[in-house]
């Protein structure tokens, strides 16, 4: 069968979003059409696309059903009146949940594909506002098999002990979002204390991509890590509105502790959605030892075997320093990992592909509708050609974007408005 993926593609990116918008195209067994205009074309799917000669319609992640520019009212529109199978794959399920709930219902989507535990999965997208709608649950991401073929530099070669890089979100997302920056700070301070070599940082400016994240995790003895996602789910908006207007007019005065007691204490933790990062399963592949902060990892690592735990106060340094100072005992860990994790047929995309696509199957054959198939795949691919990268983590990042993020961009952030910076971040991309 046919099938239609609606993404937003940019190998310059986080390269996890490419690894899993090629792995359709790679790993399905039926004819994927990637369509990646929509975000240059203001959301809109041009009228004369052949939509009719599909027998399935995925959106991916990378499009936001609940933001017009990503998916425009006109092309959602199109997507309730096509008759074949609808899904979309969601993430950063925190933001933006009563709309995405509203404009799935609204566009008749079939199955969601959501990273929400299957015990959560009923708070989140209830059956009664959602009737006979497939809910399923998957990982935020799967291993990278580019980087199984990548050689490991002996730990004697690694000139950094510990590396990271993490983002400062905003106070809303809870706990979990603030771990991703407090895991540096304290971090720091204890590799003066043990007189550790790190390369650490959230700063925006300082985030790396492609080529230059492979070789800072290869360059490294560990990287510290944290679990993925939000403690907060914001259903309406009005908690991120709030915090963010409070942040924004007092500054440093807003205490977090504060704004959690005033705004989000009572709600937080109320849907799990702590897992296992795209990016832990790239350090593991790359045979680079993983300190993460206690957690559960989507059920995957198991402490002390996969990876290295650390105590959220940092209690138990002497417990990671004695594992970091013993290369052996290091090195076996980083070997069960790999072996274990990295190379286990079931977290590969191959596999993740193989669910999707039975998933469809049974699905399609249950609508029971035959799709105008007029025009094949490769035809409308060429009507609509989209290079993709076999290797985005192997992409050297362009000179000037980097530049740009790490010089210009935080500068010029200050002064120039919003909508001029939409402008030069457009821009940006066709230079590149």
């Amino acid at each position: 069968m046919k099938v239609l993926l609606l993404c937003n593609y940019d190998p310059y990116n986080a390269a996890t979003v490419s690894d899993h918008i090629n792995a359709f195209p790679r790993h399905s067994v039926h004819e994927i059409v990637v369509h990646a205009d929509l975000v240059r074309s203001g959301g809109n799917l041009a009228e004369d696309f052949p939509l009719e000669n599909f027998d399935a319609v995925i959106l991916h992640y990378s499009l936001f059903l609940a933001i017009d520019a990503y998916v425009s009212p006109r092309t959602r529109k199109r997507l309730k009146e096509y008759h074949g199978v609808k899904a979309i794959f969601l993430q950063d399920e925190y933001r933006f949940v009563n709309a995405s709930v509203k404009r799935i219902a609204e566009s008749g989507f079939d199955i969601i594909f959501t990273c929400v535990p299957p015990s959560a999965i009923e708070r989140v997208y209830p059956a009664s506002l959602l009737p006979g709608v497939e809910r399923v649950n998957v990982l935020t991401g799967y291993v990278p098999e580019t980087l199984l073929n990548y050689k490991p530099k002996p730990f004697a070669e690694r000139k950094i002990d510990v590396s990271y890089r993490g983002r400062k979100y905003p106070e809303w997302h809870g706990r979990l979002g603030q771990e991703k920056w407090v895991i540096a700070k304290r971090f720091r301070e204890d590799a003066r204390r043990y007189k550790l070599r790190c390369d650490i940082s959230c700063r925006e400016e300082d985030r790396l991509y492609g080529l230059d994240w492979v070789r800072l995790l290869q360059n490294s003895k560990a990287v510290l890590g944290v679990e993925s996602g939000a403690s907060i789910f914001d259903y309406t908006g009005e908690i991120s509105a709030k915090v963010e207007t409070i942040v924004a007019l007092i500054g440093k005065q807003a205490k977090y502790e504060d704004l959690r007691s005033d705004y989000f204490a009572e709600v937080e933790d109320s849907v799990p959605l702590a897992q296992i990062s795209p990016r832990i399963f790239e350090a593991i592949a790359l045979r680079t030892l993983c300190v993460l902060y206690e957690g559960e990892y989507s059920g995957v690592l198991i402490p002390w075997r996969h990876y290295v735990p650390l105590k959220k106060d940092h209690s138990n340094m002497d417990e990671v320093m004695a594992v970091l100072s013993d290369h052996v005992r290091a090195a076996k860990i980083v070997a069960d990992a790999y072996a274990e994790v990295a190379r286990n047929p079931e977290l590969s995309y191959r596999a993740f592909i193989g669910r999707v696509d039975s998933i469809l199957e049974r699905r399609v054959q249950m609508v029971g509708l035959s799709q105008a198939n007029e025009l094949s795949a490769e035809a409308i691919q060429r009507m609509n050609p989209v290079f993709l990268i076999h290797d985005p983590h192997g992409l050297p990042f362009p000179s000037f974007r980097r530049h740009w993020m790490r010089h210009l961009q935080p500068t010029l952030a200050r002064y120039i408005p919003h909508h001029i910076k939409q402008l030069l971040k457009q821009l940006l991309g066709r230079l590149n």
